[in-house]
């Protein structure tokens, strides 16, 4: 009897034992289980009101089974692994669900935007190496487009708006304008002036003239000059030249006398 109740004992404890390894194992697989769905990104939403050369925001909501550094990466339409658009490193997120925003800038128009998140363990985006996958989410965004579609649009006009002032400030200093130099009070005077001066040179031409005219009538009522005597070569014939003077003046005396003698008659 009490060798039938010790193995059935011992039957009992290896059952048991059993069990026990089991419900670990279970346990365990639960638990890594439990660790692989925690730690990962959930669908990521995107801002309405994005505008054309502003950042927009995108949040992704993050599991964590413990304290990590999350670093994110984020491609813009096209998918090229060693070239993100954009990468954020997240140090030091909590564990636990929590979200993390995340900011780009896009141009105007319709978007894909593909956020792949990594648990970095030394906080350093260089390595790789020390980076695990944690999940990928997509999100799609319209953004409006702005006043200006580009900054370089900006850039072009400041740039054509220098330009125009410079050449304008560079021909009016290579061609300035010719200041008049007299005012037209001066102007005025000067026709005055000019006009004094003709008149008396009117006048003094017609003067001129009347002096021609009456200096070549007293040369004409002027007697012709009598020819001058010769020397006389001796002093016989300086007296016979008086005798003839004295003897021509009575002559002319006597007629002189005679005329008027006859008018009184």
């Amino acid at each position: 009897m009490s060798q039938a109740f010790a193995g059935k004992n011992a039957g009992r404890l290896l059952a048991l034992s059993l069990a026990a390894l089991l419900a670990v194992a279970a346990a365990a697989v639960a638990a890594s289980a439990s660790d692989a769905a925690t730690n990962g990104i959930g669908t990521a939403t995107a801002d309405d009101d994005w505008k054309d050369g502003e950042s927009g925001h995108i949040d992704v909501p993050v599991s964590l089974t413990a304290e990590s550094n999350v670093l994110f990466k984020m491609y813009v339409d096209s998918y090229d692994e060693s070239d993100p658009d954009k990468t954020v490193m997240k140090t030091g997120l909590s564990e636990g669900t929590q979200t993390v925003t995340l900011s780009i800038s896009l141009s105007s128009g319709n978007h894909t935007v593909t956020v792949y998140a990594y648990i970095d363990e030394d906080g350093d985006e260089s390595t790789t190496g020390d980076q695990t996958s944690i999940g990928t989410t997509s999100v799609e965004v319209h953004v409006d487009k702005g006043i200006w579609d580009k900054a370089t649009s900006y850039i072009a006009i400041i740039a054509i708006a220098i330009i125009i002032v410079v050449a304008v400030l560079y021909y009016i200093r290579s061609n300035p304008k010719a200041k008049p130099t007299t005012t037209f009070t001066q102007l005025e005077e000067e026709k005055k002036a000019g006009k004094d001066s003709k008149a008396p040179a009117e006048k003094k031409t017609s003067t001129e003239r009347r002096r021609y005219d009456a200096s070549s009538e007293s040369k004409e009522a002027e007697p012709a000059e009598e020819p001058k005597a010769k020397e006389a070569s001796s002093f016989s014939e300086l007296a016979d030249e008086k005798k003839a003077k004295k003897s021509s003046g009575k002559d002319g005396e006597g007629k002189k006398l005679k005329y008027v003698s006859s008018r009184r008659k």
